[in-house]
């Protein structure tokens, strides 16, 4: 019975191998069949998978559609959705290659383990889809063909059209750039052309007031003597002087000259400023003009000038005297904080190389500053030392002069109210109105003079100008004012005659010297244009002083062209 069992299983079994292996069969004979080849053949062959029909060139965007189940099935296939009837309006899709990638799906995989290739999955492949640069969103968004992507559009794009009203885009901005550019430059040219010809304007305008203008021969703004319009002559000319002098010309003469110096000062005084047109706002009611810088080669140039001289003239005494300015001398009243070029740094040097020369260096710096704490040797709102600083630096250079003139002076007060240059020159009113002594002598031994004046071609025997201390400028009270040559005479015993090259400090020290020379003659190389070896000739000079302010002579040039007749 058992046995019966057994065999009946094992006969079932065996019926049901037989029916699966003719099913096999049954299926292989039949794809052999539709292929219209002998399986027989490509049995041992890997078959690919080849399409009947050739896919049809898209001309916009490819949208897979793929069964739920795709991937369970060896023998899917691709299907391509026909083109949407209307696209997106705001993405431009170019045209997809017509020629299309052929996708190898195999039978049936094989395992990676036995075949070495790579499982692909139809779920692997994605679509290539081509869009717009500009539009960068789309690429990224998934491709549906629904309606609530459709209806999304016509938003986004209504979005944008509001953006571009309320801001514009890149080539409206730049064009808008451009003609605001544009504007600013044709603004900016008008602007320039008024500009230039407002300054065309007045520059006529000046060129006109300043030929009209009549030229004005003494300034009592600034207490002294303008520059005439120069003569030109070949020697003028060579020499350089007639540059210089057409300089200082068209400086002096400058119209309104007064008007600018006037609102400078102003300027400066409403800054709260110590120093205005080169004058500090010292202590103690004083007004100090600032020390000049010397300029090297000028300086040279002089010494140079100097030594020229002296060789020529090398049988005469000559003197060399620089007043140091009162800045020097009272630099203690100077304003807190303010410090002053070294001017005792450059009259060393200076006497140090007319010593050399075979000149007598008069220094009286020692002197002023000794005298300055018991008198006032420097007037408050002038440049210029007072009487009294001057008899000081009288009586030092008699010891060095060997003057042997024993007169007593006694200082008397002519004027109770000066104001000078510096006062008019800064526009500080904190200076305090000054004194002007003069000196008379004492006794009936004192010699009078007579004095000729060439440029006024006059001549009298008071030196000093009583009528003058009426005038803005009432330090003219000694001598007048400059003139370019003038002679003193005194009957002396001693028939010694001595040449003074000088600026307005020597005004109110030459009546000093009266008394100790037959003939005195004054020259001003300001002023003085001829040449200088006539007046030693003629007037037959023993000794030759030069008398200069240390700020002027570090400043000027003219003293070096009389000397060398250039």
């Amino acid at each position: 019975m058992a046995r019966k069992k057994a065999t009946k299983k094992n006969t079932e079994k065996i019926t049901a191998e037989n029916t699966s292996k003719n099913t096999q069969k049954s299926t292989a004979k039949k794809s052999s069949g539709s292929t219209g080849r002998n399986s027989s053949k490509s049995s041992g062959r890997k078959r690919k998978y080849t399409p009947k029909v050739k896919p049809e060139p898209v001309e916009l965007q490819q949208y897979w559609n793929l069964p739920d189940d795709a991937g369970e099935h060896a023998d899917s296939h691709i299907e391509v959705a026909e083109k949407p009837e209307e696209a997106p309006a705001a993405v431009y899709v170019p045209e997809v290659p017509e020629k299309q990638a052929a996708v190898h799906v195999p039978e049936k995989p094989a395992a990676p383990a036995e075949s070495g290739t790579k499982v692909i999955d139809i779920n692997d492949y994605q679509p290539v889809i081509w869009v717009n640069n500009e539009d960068t969103s789309s690429s990224s968004a998934p491709a549906d063909t629904t309606d609530s992507s459709m209806s999304a559009e016509p938003a986004a794009e209504e979005k944008r059209t509001f953006d571009e009203a309320a801001e514009p885009d890149g080539a409206e901005q730049i064009e808008i750039d451009l003609k605001a550019e544009t504007a600013g430059s044709r603004r900016a040219r008008f602007s320039a052309r008024i500009a230039g010809a407002v300054f065309f304007g007045v520059l006529v305008l000046m060129l006109v007031m300043n030929t009209v203008t009549k030229d004005v021969l003494y300034s009592d703004q600034e207490n002294r003597v303008f520059q005439q319009l120069p003569k030109f002559s070949v020697g003028n000319y060579l020499s350089g002087r007639f540059e210089s002098q057409l300089d200082n010309y068209v400086s002096d003469q400058f119209a309104w000259r007064n008007a600018f110096i006037k609102i400078k000062s102003a300027a400066d005084l409403t800054i709260g400023q110590i120093k205005a047109n080169g004058v500090f706002k010292a202590k103690d009611s004083y007004l100090m003009e600032d020390i000049t810088y010397p300029d090297e080669s000028s300086v040279a140039a002089d010494i140079k000038a100097l030594k020229k001289f002296k060789k020529k003239y090398k049988g005469k005494k000559m003197y060399f005297m620089l007043v140091p300015n009162a800045a020097n001398i009272l630099a203690d009243k100077l304003p807190a904080g303010v410090v002053t070029h070294d001017q005792n740094a450059d009259m060393d040097k200076l006497f140090k190389a007319v010593k050399k020369m075979g000149y007598e260096p008069i220094d009286v710096r020692d002197d002023l500053a000794g005298a300055s704490k018991k008198q006032q040797v420097y007037y408050r709102t002038d440049h210029h030392w007072t009487t009294d600083g001057a008899y000081v630096a009288y009586r030092k250079a008699a010891e060095i002069m060997k003057l042997k003139s024993e007169t007593e002076y006694e200082a008397k007060v002519v004027k109770k109210d000066f104001v000078g240059t510096l006062y008019s020159k800064s526009g500080f009113t904190n200076g305090r109105k000054d004194a002007i002594k003069i000196y008379l002598p004492k006794g009936d031994k004192y010699l009078n003079s007579v004095i000729r004046y060439k440029d006024k071609k006059e001549k009298t025997t008071m030196y000093y100008d009583m009528d003058n201390l009426d005038i803005k400028d009432a330090y003219t009270v000694f001598g007048g004012t400059n003139q370019s040559l003038i002679t003193i005479s005194t009957p002396t015993k001693k028939n010694r005659h001595l040449l003074v090259v000088k600026d307005s400090y020597a005004n109110c020290f030459i009546p000093f010297l009266t008394q100790d020379y037959r003939t005195i003659t004054i020259v001003d190389p300001r002023y003085y244009y001829e040449n200088i070896a006539t007046v030693m000739k003629a007037d037959e000079i023993d000794d030759v002083l030069f008398l200069y302010n240390a700020n002027t002579f570090f400043d000027d040039n003219y003293m070096r062209m009389m000397l060398t007749n250039k």
